[in-house]
């Protein structure tokens, strides 16, 4: 973590370490929060796509969809996290953003690349599956339910990365 502020231009020297352990146990707390947030909103946002393409499934269906295809996801974590405590380095990836500097890491080739993530990469395809069995429906729909809105969300963290990289 100290890498990381110190990566965004941040004097982490008069840091103490009871500051340190509370940011980090702040963002535990915020991921434990966030990913059921995160699910949840997912499977509404595939359900009403679903009904648009008069997917057969319900909401609680579509909810149970990306809960079971998150588990890669989680994963992933699993694994990432002590290559990212044994390296210092917290931008650990299985992605092509592994072959970046750590400035272009920060910015928007980082951001476009990181969400092409092994983990990443197998969860929307175990989503587009699910969604494709629970709704009756296409594979190419239930590609347009997962990956539109997966899409948006990487145009918007693009977006986000640009500017922050102009600012600085």
């Amino acid at each position: 973590m100290r890498y990381q502020m110190q990566a965004q231009g941040q004097d982490v020297t008069m840091l103490p370490e009871s500051v340190m352990s509370m940011v980090a146990m702040s963002t535990f707390a915020g991921i434990l929060i966030m990913i059921p947030v995160a699910i949840a909103v997912k499977g509404l946002v595939i359900y009403g796509f679903m009904q648009l393409f008069n997917g057969k499934g319900t909401v609680k269906q579509s909810i149970s969809i990306v809960a079971n295809a998150y588990i890669v996801t989680i994963l992933g974590y699993f694994i990432k996290t002590p290559l990212a405590m044994m390296t210092g380095n917290y931008g650990v990836s299985f992605s092509p953003a592994l072959f970046l500097s750590k400035e272009q890491l920060l910015g928007p080739y980082g951001s476009v690349l990181a969400n092409f993530d092994v983990f990443i990469i197998w969860y929307l395809i175990v989503s587009i599956i699910g969604v494709t069995v629970i709704h009756k429906t296409s594979k190419g729909k239930a590609a347009v339910a997962v990956l539109v809105p997966y899409s948006i969300m990487v145009g918007i963290g693009i977006l986000g990365a640009v500017v922050s990289s102009m600012m600085t």
